[in-house]
């Protein structure tokens, strides 16, 4: 009997491993994560303003509140979100926009890429895609088993109106106080790095980014490698430092990520503190249905940078369990003052 019961142990113990292995595998190669997209049929000619505009938008793959729970959806919210996203980012008309948590083609968003939707909708001739969530299977939520999210191909974004140069993927440390299990099946978080080319020989570095949202700990030693990316740029051109942050502003909670990055040489905030406190309820970015807190930022270097505007846009509404922020703002000539 001991022998039976022992070999029955190793084949539950073999099928749970193989299970394992092969749910946590990515369903592309490795190469195939990062890469720039020029949609020839939608490139236009346009006339370049002396104000440009970025914006930063965690799109929650256009779940809405539902994001992470473990709830049914169905393929009309999908349809409904998107359409209030391209209703809102065509009135924006942004020359460029930093997408996180975009699906490319995810069972929980029903197989649809969403970058693709917004690009050739929105009239953006140039994409960079960087896959963070790359697995067959998700077995999340844990329950019911139903709702789990199934096959995941997620990731970040950067849509733009000028050619993308340059770009670069760097990923971040992984959860330091979670198990292997835990982190096999987790997302990456990264940091997206590309220029644009307004013009020959006139470029703009953007760095788009997701930090760790539940390790505090995490979260801070991300942050240490952000400020040494962004302050090995910040003396050479224009640099925008977009996205989700995960963490507060360094004036509220100042031993979090947010304080060792605008630690870094040369960055602003597009809400630094004077403009956030003269209105904390219109700056806050998460979440969309009674936003409580600041997240998501844009940030810059003020040496080759001045922003002229900056607003959240409150009409997406509920497509996400995030709020969109927009900063308008202009190069700095060499005769500029400091």
């Amino acid at each position: 009997m001991a022998r039976i019961i022992i070999t029955l142990l190793f084949f539950v113990t073999l099928g749970i491993t193989s299970l394992f292995i092969v749910a946590s595998e990515g369903n592309l190669e490795k190469d195939q994560h990062f890469s720039t997209t020029q949609y020839d049929s939608k490139i236009k000619q346009f006339e370049r303003s002396d104000t440009l505009s970025v914006v930063t938008f965690n799109i929650g793959y256009l779940s809405g509140m539902t994001n992470n729970l473990a709830v049914e959806r169905v393929e009309e919210l999908y349809h409904q979100n998107l359409s209030v996203a391209l209703k809102t980012l065509e009135r924006i008309e942004a020359d460029m926009i930093g997408l996180q948590e975009v699906d490319f083609g995810s069972q929980r968003s029903f197989m649809y890429n969403q970058l693709d939707s917004l690009a050739l909708q929105l009239d953006y001739p140039y994409a960079y895609r960087s896959v963070n969530w790359d697995k067959k299977f998700v077995p999340f939520p844990y329950w019911p088993l139903g709702h789990q999210f199934g096959k995941m191909l997620s990731g970040q974004a950067i849509l733009s109106m000028f050619p993308v140069a340059n770009a670069q993927t760097i990923t971040l440390i992984k959860p330091i106080n979670t198990s292997f299990v835990y982190n096999a099946f987790y997302i990456d978080r990264l940091v997206q790095v590309c220029d644009l080319v307004l013009a020959p020989g006139d470029t703009i570095r953007v760095m788009n980014l997701h930090l760790e949202a539940f390790d505090q700990e995490t979260r801070l030693a991300q942050a240490e490698t952000v400020k040494q990316l962004f302050e090995s740029y910040s003396d050479q051109l224009p640099v925008l430092l977009i996205g989700d942050f995960n963490s507060q502003p360094e004036y509220l909670q100042p031993d979090d990520a947010m304080s060792v990055i605008m630690s870094a040489k040369h960055i602003r905030s597009a809400v630094d503190s004077l403009t956030y406190e003269s209105s904390p309820a219109s700056f806050n970015t998460f979440n969309s249905r009674e936003p409580y807190q600041m997240i998501d930022y844009i940030l810059y270097n003020e040496n080759f940078i001045t922003s002229v505007g900056q607003s959240v846009i409150s009409e997406t509404g509920e497509i996400s369990d995030h709020l969109p922020l927009l900063m308008k703002f202009v190069l700095r000539g060499e005769n500029d003052e400091n």
